[in-house]
């Protein structure tokens, strides 16, 4: 259900910059998960990240921070 929501929240925008902003809000969001010990959340919107359709966002991944797509990597 997570994880559907994360796929529905990033591919709702049209614009790549906007998803963008949305993938570096969920990868905050997952940060904060970890630093929580709340694993079932985070690994629940990993897999929503993950996901095939959220996955050929090339474009929108051009649009995040380095640092931000790092970070994502790491977990």
């Amino acid at each position: 259900e997570v994880a559907g929501w994360v796929t529905t929240s990033l591919l709702a925008f049209d614009r790549a910059r906007t998803r963008a902003r949305v993938l570096a809000k969920f990868v905050g969001v997952c940060s904060t998960l970890l630093k929580l010990g709340n694993f079932n959340t985070l690994f629940a919107i990993l897999t929503g990240l993950q996901s095939p359709p959220a996955s050929r966002l090339k474009f929108t991944r051009r649009e995040v921070a380095p640092h931000v797509l790092a970070e994502l990597d790491q977990m």
